[in-house]
């Protein structure tokens, strides 16, 4: 059975510096589920994550991305 990919976007509302939103990227990609993640090259304020839906959920994911940065939240949902 294949995946089941879902994606949404994180509205960042700190500024992160180049680093900090690699480091912010690799995090979210180690996640369970996620597939993919990436900060907007046009607004860093912006990320989409894609991740499959059977095996994780958007709200789960957002809560590890607060881990690092306490300023997020989803959009379109």
């Amino acid at each position: 059975m294949g995946l089941h990919i879902s994606d949404f976007l994180v509205h960042i509302h700190e500024a992160l510096s180049p680093e900090e939103q690699c480091e912010l990227e690799d995090f979210v990609r180690s996640q369970p589920c996620v597939v993919g993640a990436g900060m907007s090259p046009k607004d860093p304020h912006f990320m989409t994550v894609a991740y499959d839906s059977d095996c994780g959920t958007a709200h789960g994911i957002l809560a590890r991305v607060r881990e690092r940065v306490t300023g997020a939240e989803m959009i379109g949902l």
